[in-house]
């Protein structure tokens, strides 16, 4: 019988134990996938003895760096070393076949050479019991070797064998590269730069780029480079030397046309704006200006493209150029300009690059601009297909690159739900159409962005460009845990995943930034409404996440981990003050309410309340030493005092409460009775619902006897019935007045109150705007209330009209929305008498995300 047993269990562990062993020792975990992984029998036995390196027909200098990174790597993983000399029992063998006989031989004996198909940039690993063989027809080529060689033994326990196994490997796509945005807050130091190159060489990507405005200093042009954030010229050189080593080259980039608000800001530049956002493209002086700043930078930087940018021209024909475009057209106009760029940029042996947004929309201007000009299609939406950013450059002949992004604009972190499919779709359907390469891009829109929580989409992105795979995400999360940061249980990725999941959430809705800068404590004197339904599901993710992060052993990259747990503490706080606040704000009620019945009661009621408010400050003030530690490991002293301002901001909202609270306090014990919630600015209320707290808005315009009611404001644009504005639009009303549409966010739940968006409020009126989403046609129940008369206008349909003088009543009129399929426009007009002016609106029975004033629905 004991022989029986033992029988059953030596079977069980050959049939079943053994093969999980052996499948998890032959995963191969590199970034990005290999082309082929040819598997076959026998294990390298890195432990087994010090291994000799052997470069045959290469001069060791030209890779000295990916030589000593695995060297420093084999050590500290195995404690054997790698050295040079005659040859032992364990060999790594590295060559150029073309250029060394006895290499070439010696690849034909192991079968692996001729690999033609590799190109100038890919290479072939050959794995046996005792040699590791690495070859390829470029520098660049063994470079790229190392690099997988360095990940296959950082993803592996030390005490692992490495699989006998064949990888034959090459680009998908010739480029591929990061363009990080510098422009809109922080400005990386040059020692982190170089660290992201250092970790990009190991992806493969061999393009960087920076997206500039305004932080490059020039000596023509200093005079706009903000202090503490400027990018002297020696530096770019600086870097792109060190870029070089790491076969990366530095594509240069400025902006020179749209985007240029922050040096058209400077008085002494002001007068080359065709508007205060967009250089003038008919200016001789713009042209002028612009050569001066290429002749100090482009020469500078070692790609043979130089972005020009040209992008989001939507100012065009707005002043001086209007003249121009009547008579040639705009499309004239643009390419014109972009074709005088063009020839300077190729005097200094360059290709210029200009992303092609206006051409998709103008297709005239493809047979306008230089052929040799290429053209770069964007969007960062998760869209199933991407033909209709693709077709059009496609069959316009000209080179193009597509570019897809890390969505991370005013975002706590990216949105990676929709990065993934962003870049994945676009990644096959680019390679499809014969684009030049990709640009993954990562733009920081609210200027808070730290650069080390995009290395998640980096390397997806990464990973897809060199080659197009259909690897689940799941197995692209084991490679990047493993192959990146030797962590070998996946929950690096995983807590990604788990955060992100709050992107779905009301609360979080696409981890917006806003919604941490939102106030949640009152002004004195006012109230505060707050929706606590949802907040349970953000605390779950959130301790999830926790829990996960805790088992985080990251042996590279660690300080990475410090970034992704301050946005967990950060998401922590979000919810933990929402629910907190609302707690300090009902004892502070029950005080007041049995303040005459029970002082004692009272008064405890109170110090709970104290309690929670000086536990969030000291909380709120941790969380800010925190950010600034963590800014100044990736970025320069600039734009570091704007962030600091918001936290400084909710830190005094919680100073001033407490004072008051304590105060108030202090005068209860003394006898006196309590003061209303809302003098010590802990008149909060909660109430739940869908209602639309984010909206654009214009105005105000007259309204005097009420007649403007019946005027269309809005015929500069178009018209009520097929205005469709974003932030920042703008027009001249009949009274000579520059009228623009400004974002809103009110700080209250179930109200918009335009008395504090207006000055100007009696007799006048304010239009309201807003996008909904729908994922079909779909009628929807809608509720809201106005202050005074209210008119709504959907996709071009005046739908509703309720001219009345009335004070507000949260969701007093009710009626059904028919949305279709899409995206929908929805406008309204509010007008006012005199005294309180304010509306609401909701959409109680669905299901509402947003992203500022842009909504959408999904079923419940």
């Amino acid at each position: 019988m004991k022989k029986t047993f033992i029988c059953i269990a030596i079977l069980y562990f050959v049939i079943f134990v053994l093969p999980i062993s052996s499948r998890a020792q032959q995963r191969i975990d590199i970034v990005p996938l290999p082309q082929i992984i040819e598997y076959r029998d026998g294990m390298f036995d890195p432990a087994a003895d010090d291994v000799t390196l052997t470069i045959l027909s290469i001069d060791t200098l030209n890779l000295h760096i990916p030589i000593e990174e695995l060297s420093e790597q084999w050590h500290k993983k195995y404690d054997r070393r790698i050295v040079t000399g005659s040859m032992k029992k364990l060999n790594i063998i590295a060559g150029i076949p073309s250029e060394s006989t006895r290499f070439l031989t010696l690849c034909r004996d192991k079968k692996i050479w001729p690999e033609d198909r590799i190109g100038r940039e890919g290479y072939v690993i050959d794995i046996s019991n005792t040699e590791i063989i690495l070859s390829a027809n470029s520098v660049r080529g063994i470079f790229y070797g190392f690099q997988s060689l360095k990940q296959l033994i950082r993803g592996r326990e030390a005490t692992d064998k490495i699989p006998a196994v064949k990888i034959i490997d090459w680009p998908d796509l010739p480029f591929r590269g990061i363009q990080d945005d510098i422009s809109r807050g922080p400005v990386p130091t040059l020692d982190f730069m170089k660290s992201q190159v250092r970790r990009l060489a190991e992806m493969k990507i061999n393009n960087l780029s920076y997206y500039i405005e305004h932080i490059v200093l020039t000596e023509s042009h200093g005079d706009f480079a903000p202090a503490h954030g400027a990018v002297p010229i020696s530096e770019w050189k600086e870097l792109c030397d060190y870029a070089a080593k790491y076969h990366i080259d530095v594509v240069g980039n400025f902006q020179s046309l749209g985007h240029f608000e922050k040096i058209l800001a400077y008085p002494q530049y002001a007068p080359l704006g065709e508007t205060e956002q967009m250089l003038s493209p008919v200016r001789e002086e713009s042209f002028k200006f612009l050569k001066e700043i290429y002749k100090e930078m482009v020469p500078v930087f070692s790609s043979p493209y130089f972005n020009a940018n040209c992008d989001e021209t939507w100012d065009l024909r707005r002043s001086e150029s209007r003249p121009y475009a009547d008579s040639l057209g705009i499309e004239t106009i643009y390419s014109n300009f972009v074709n005088r760029i063009n020839g300077e940029i190729k005097k200094y042996g360059k290709k210029l690059m200009i992303w092609g947004d206006i051409v998709r929309d103008h297709p005239e201007i493809f047979n306008l601009l230089d052929k040799d000009i290429v053209l770069g299609t964007w969007t960062y939406s998760a869209l199933d297909s991407f033909d209709d950013f693709l077709l059009p450059f496609k069959k316009s002949g000209f080179d193009f690159m597509f570019s897809c992004g890390v969505l991370n604009s005013e975002r706590i972190i990216p949105d990676y739900s929709m990065t993934m499919t962003n870049i994945k779709n676009f990644v096959r359907d680019g390679k499809k159409y014969g684009a030049v390469g990709m640009l993954n891009t990562v733009w920081d829109d609210g200027g808070s962005a730290l650069f080390s929580l995009d290395w998640y989409g980096v390397a997806y992105g990464a990973d897809q460009s060199w080659h197009v795979n259909n690897d689940p995400i799941d197995q692209f999360n084991i490679r990047f845990d493993r192959g990146i940061y030797g962590n070998k249980n996946g929950t690096i990725s995983k807590s990604m995943v788990i955060l992100n999941n709050l992107s779905n959430l009301a609360p979080t809705q696409e981890m917006n930034e806003e919604i941490f800068w939102k106030r949640i404590i009152p002004k004195r004197g006012q109230s505060i409404q707050m929706d606590l339904s949802s907040w349970d599901q953000v605390e779950r993710n959130v301790l999830e996440t926790e829990k996960v992060q805790k088992q985080i052993d990251a042996k590279h990259y660690s300080r990475d981990i410090d970034f992704l747990k301050y946005i967990t503490t950060k998401y922590k706080h979000l919810y933990k003050s929402h629910k907190k606040v609302a707690e300090a704000a009902r004892y502070y009620r029950d005080a007041c309410l049995v303040q005459k019945k029970s002082r004692d009661e009272a008064k405890n009621n109170l110090d709970y309340a104290l309690n929670i408010l000086e536990t969030l400050h000291i909380e709120l003030s941790n969380l800010k030493d925190s950010y600034v530690t963590l800014w100044r490991m990736e970025n320069r002293e600039y734009w570091l005092d704007h962030i600091e301002e918001r936290y400084d901001d909710h830190i005094a909202d919680y100073s001033l409460a407490i004072k008051l609270l304590k105060g108030a306090i202090a005068d209860f014990e003394n006898g006196y009775f309590l003061p209303p919630p809302n003098e010590v600015r802990l008149d909060i209320k909660v109430k739940a619902g869908n209602y639309f707290q984010y909206w654009l808005l214009c105005g105000p315009f007259p309204n005097i006897k009420w007649q403007g009611r019946e005027t269309d404001y809005l015929e500069p644009m178009g018209g009520e019935l097929k205005v469709s504005p974003v932030p920042g639009d703008k027009f001249t009303a009949e009274d000579g007045r520059i009228m623009r549409w400004v974002k809103y966010a009110s700080p209250v739940l179930s109200k918009i109150n335009l008395v504090d968006a207006y000055e100007n409020n009696t007799d006048v009126l304010v239009y309201a705007f807003c996008q909904i989403e729908s994922p079909q046609n779909k009628r929807v129940r809608a509720t809201f209330g106005s202050n005074d008369g209210i008119q709504l206008f959907l996709n071009g349909e005046s739908v509703y009209k309720k001219y009345v003088q009335r004070s507000l009543i949260v969701d007093e009129d009710e009626i059904y929305l028919d949305l279709k399929k899409g995206k929908n426009m929805l406008l309204l007009k509010i007008d006012q008498n005199k005294g309180d002016w304010a509306f609401s609106f909701q959409l109680p029975d669905e299901k509402v995300r947003n992203h500022k004033y842009k909504y959408s629905i999904g079923n419940r």
